[in-house]
């Protein structure tokens, strides 16, 4: 069971560092998310002003609540990994629906004007899956990583994310040339 947790938690952490990576990006550029938000039209009118922040606390406070369990080891894993898990499976049902109704628009992740993609859809679907078989392994394992295997996480936690965050772009490039 050992290997297979620090797996889980490697690809765990990739998608908390990918989500968080994605919150600071709005951070960054929070009236272009407003604008996005609004250009997609696919909120209702009336959350079009709260959703920016929700979806800005909600990215940000969830992956560092996942983040944190991982790296301490400790029962808070659940319940985050859960949030996780849901926020992912949203984020995949609207990048889904932006991309059948909305063609070459951008979700504004990252604060960067790049269009959804199908292999954005599905590095956003692995890492829906994986997190959400992941985190039930970690949480009954009752893992508590040592030294070594925080760095070995949290390695390949940033490797993992930092793929994931240019693998769109790196295709679209490819199928370009």
């Amino acid at each position: 069971m050992g290997t297979a947790t620090v797996v889980f938690s490697a690809w765990v952490m990739s998608a908390a560092l990918f989500v968080l990576s994605a919150g600071s990006g709005h951070v960054r550029r929070f009236a272009d998310l407003r604008a996005t938000i609004a250009r997609h039209a696919l909120v209702p009118q009336r959350w079009r002003r709260v959703m920016p922040h929700v979806l800005l606390l909600s990215q940000i406070g969830v992956s560092c609540g996942v983040i944190t369990a991982l790296l301490a080891g400790r029962g808070i894993l659940a319940l985050f990994g859960a949030l996780l898990a849901a926020m992912l499976w949203i984020f995949l049902i609207y990048e889904t629906i932006l991309y059948r109704k909305r063609r070459g628009y951008s979700c504004g992740c990252f604060g960067r004007d790049v269009p959804v993609t199908r292999v954005s859809i599905g590095r956003t679907a692995v890492m829906a899956i994986v997190t959400t078989v992941g985190v039930p392994v970690i949480s009954v394992a009752e893992f508590v990583p040592s030294s070594a295997q925080m760095a070995m996480i949290l390695a390949a936690g940033v490797t993992g994310a930092l793929v994931a965050r240019i693998l769109p772009e790196v295709t679209v490039s490819m199928a370009g040339r």
